[in-house]
């Protein structure tokens, strides 16, 4: 599948009981256009850095967050640079790998499923 617009929503269902972490109930509809930031909202929102580390899409950003981890000298602008390649990465994924990001960042083993919805 390839990157569509935002007339193209992606939505993911969690398990019944389960909410999103914006308190939000079941489904959660995405626009394809924002699904990337989206990713990268969900990574900044965790609270567990060495668990986020290793929740990035490649080897290099894990070696990149834990390097600024371990560097005590690291500061708001080390972060917002890397957050910055972080996004423009996620922004060149495919929509597959955005939803199977995304689900891995929202406690996959509470989503039911994930559909592709035209909204036209």
């Amino acid at each position: 599948m390839e990157k569509m617009d935002n007339s193209t929503i992606i939505r993911f269902t969690k398990s019944h009981g389960f909410r999103w972490n914006d308190g939000s109930k079941w489904n959660k509809d995405i626009p394809v256009g924002q699904l990337a930031r989206a990713c990268t909202e969900a990574w900044n929102d965790i609270d567990d850095m060495n668990f986020a580390s290793a929740e990035l899409p490649t080897e290099e950003l894990c070696k990149k967050c834990e390097a600024l981890l371990d560097d005590d000298d690291s500061d708001q602008e080390d972060w917002d640079r890397f957050n910055d390649s972080l996004s423009a990465y996620a922004e060149a994924m495919t929509v597959e790998q955005l939803t199977e990001w995304f689900v891995r960042l929202n406690d996959p083993a509470t989503i039911l499923g994930v559909e592709t919805v035209d909204v036209c």
